[in-house]
């Protein structure tokens, strides 16, 4: 998380390459591909960061956990999906290999099971298996 808040800090303040590129060693040191322009919450925990990606445009509150293999982003690069990104509430739970696609809800202290696909909307408090 330490890389991403650098790479975010960076991409805010116009260092787009400079953003990049600590993105892309996060990748490599951790095998979580963050983008940096995502917006991640205070608190985040990444049990296990192998396989995580995060799209660019995903919004996750803060006190959220993710597990290994967790995909955040768009459907589809079709014009109007391609900017379609989740988001999360706070103190969301994603288990391992859940897949969060397209410009969906994922409501406060929602749990989404493991290897679960969520195309659409989650309420607050409810259990997506």
């Amino acid at each position: 998380m330490l890389l991403y808040r650098i790479s975010h800090r960076l991409g805010e303040a116009g260092w787009t390459w400079c953003a990049w590129l600590v993105a892309r060693l996060n990748l490599l040191l951790t095998g979580a591909d963050i983008e940096f322009s995502a917006r991640i919450g205070p608190g985040l925990l990444v049990a296990h960061p192998s396989g995580i990606v995060i799209g660019r445009g995903t919004v996750i509150g803060s006190g959220a956990t993710i597990y290994q293999g967790v995909t955040c982003g768009i459907r589809s690069w079709s014009p109007g999906a391609a900017s379609a990104y989740p988001r999360i509430g706070d103190d969301v739970v994603l288990y391992a290999r859940a897949s969060v696609l397209g410009g969906i809800r994922v409501g406060d202290r929602a749990v989404v099971g493991a290897h679960v696909l969520v195309t659409h909307d989650v309420a607050e408090e409810q259990r997506a298996s």
